[in-house]
């Protein structure tokens, strides 16, 4: 894995520097805890509560370790809740954006393929997750997990507050510290998983040698104003090469064989270059920075796949919040940097 950091400011450089020289892999050792009468708490609100697990002392469990991910029993606090007299494994709350499909969301998959879970299976557990929003899974992300293990018709999406006799949450396979999302050889072994099951599918797709993809039709609906400007950075790699693909319009299974073959590929920072995690190893990567802040879940992509990565500083972002900057708005356009690249 190699980084170029020549197209991106000082302050870009000292915001990515403390990610890039700190590895992401973790030998952690995975296990489970469990807690008796505990409640496991749907979504409330982003930065009140995301949901979770609470003790019978009604003290949400800290599970997720994400600053962005507030785990809270307040807003629950007075509220009805159903009893149900079961043990259950908490999976998790999925994340529907399509980049934590195949991060976030693979987290607690990996206790489904041991033996402990077999024989809780046996003595009558059953899998639940939540979501945030509390919606329910598109389609795109009840594939996902089904290509890596997990049969969410075999499981119960909790929506309101519940206690249960006993709950068992598994550890994290990929978590986040302070410089990024890290990972362990248990979430490599979900990425395999989906990998070995989507190559049963056969794409008879040309594939360019160079791909930009490219969310400028998704920001032109609506109810997606936060990012303004792609065109003009899309227009010139387009100039030297690169073919425009919008993911939205190719199945996950023919996203994933497109960065699988081609040689280089170019997008936006985000959700949407989280798909490179499946690329070849030293296939060229040129993320096109849309704020000064930290991707976390970028950082940790880069090297699980192994990645010749290029960050290019090409933006006017000023107005994102500095609590949230993921949220932007982000305003794209061809800088000084962009142009020196």
């Amino acid at each position: 894995m190699t980084y170029n950091l020549n197209y991106i400011s000082p302050q870009m450089k000292a915001i990515l520097q403390p990610a890039i020289v700190n590895t992401h892999f973790s030998n952690k050792r995975l296990s489970i805890r469990s807690f008796r009468d505990a409640y496991i708490m749907p979504f409330y609100k982003w930065r009140e509560s995301i949901g979770g697990v609470a003790t019978n002392k009604r003290e949400a469990i800290v599970d997720s370790r994400n600053a962005e991910w507030e785990e809270s029993f307040t807003p629950f606090v007075g509220k009805h809740y159903h009893i149900e007299h079961k043990k259950v494994i908490y999976i998790g709350v999925l994340v529907v954006g399509f980049g934590h499909c195949f991060t976030d969301d693979l987290r607690k998959l990996w206790f489904l393929k041991t033996e402990q879970y077999k024989l809780l299976l046996r003595d009558g557990a059953e899998l639940v997750y939540t979501t945030d929003l509390n919606q329910p899974l598109p389609t795109y992300t009840k594939q996902i997990l089904q290509y890596a293990g997990f049969d969410y018709k075999s499981a119960i999406h909790i929506t309101e507050l519940t206690c249960f006799d006993e709950v068992f949450v598994p550890d994290n396979s990929f978590y986040a510290e302070a410089f990024g999302r890290c990972y362990t050889k248990e979430y490599l072994a979900s990425i395999g998983d989906i990998k070995q099951s989507i190559s049963q599918f056969s794409c008879n797709i040309s594939v360019p040698r160079k791909i930009y993809l490219s969310r400028s039709k998704f920001s032109k609906r609506p109810e997606s104003r936060s990012e303004q400007g792609e065109e003009t950075i899309e227009k010139q790699m387009q100039k030297i090469g690169f073919v425009s693909i919008i993911p939205e319009e190719h199945s996950f299974v023919e996203q994933v064989y497109m960065v699988q073959h081609c040689e280089q590929l170019a997008t936006t920072e985000g959700s949407v270059a989280h798909i490179a995690i499946f690329c070849r190893p030293q296939t060229k990567l040129y993320i096109f920075c849309k704020a000064r802040y930290l991707n976390f879940h970028q950082v940790a992509v880069n090297q699980v796949a192994d990645l010749d990565i290029t960050y290019i500083e090409a933006h006017h972002s000023l107005k994102m919040g500095k609590e949230i900057p993921w949220y932007g708005p982000f305003y794209l356009c061809v800088t000084k940097y962009f142009e020196k690249f």
